[in-house]
């Protein structure tokens, strides 16, 4: 009687588990990821203006324009667009270091990059 009991309960918490699973990944981008992108964008963008400030502070305006749409869209729970425009004002401030196809950066290096090359 009792291996029944334990088959029971097994086969009930991993039936949960799955549906836990399933859920979180057919649900899309949470929010978590969304603070995720922004926080990396900040921070590229915070690291071009310490290079930028003095020499050409309007290069920066698109960057900074774009990360506010994205933190506006995480507020207003869009959590997809969120992200996609924390990628996008990213991919600006790396277009102001001459990011090439492959990566490899100019003068500007992003911080997620630098911590990719100590290691």
């Amino acid at each position: 009687m009792s291996t029944i009991r334990v088959w029971i309960v097994s086969t009930t918490i991993l039936s949960v588990l799955a549906l836990i699973a399933v859920t979180s990944i057919t649900t899309g981008p949470s929010a978590d990821d969304a603070i995720v992108a922004i926080r990396v964008a900040q921070r590229e963008v915070f690291e071009a203006k310490r290079l930028y400030q003095e020499s050409a502070p309007s290069v920066l305006k698109n960057p900074e324009a774009t990360l506010k749409l994205a933190s506006e869209a995480l507020q207003e729970k869009r959590y997809e667009e969120a992200i996609l425009a924390a990628r996008q004002a990213s991919r600006l401030v790396r277009k102001l270091g001459g990011v090439d196809s492959l990566g490899a950066f100019g003068k500007f290096t992003p911080h997620c990059s630098s911590l990719s090359l100590a290691s």
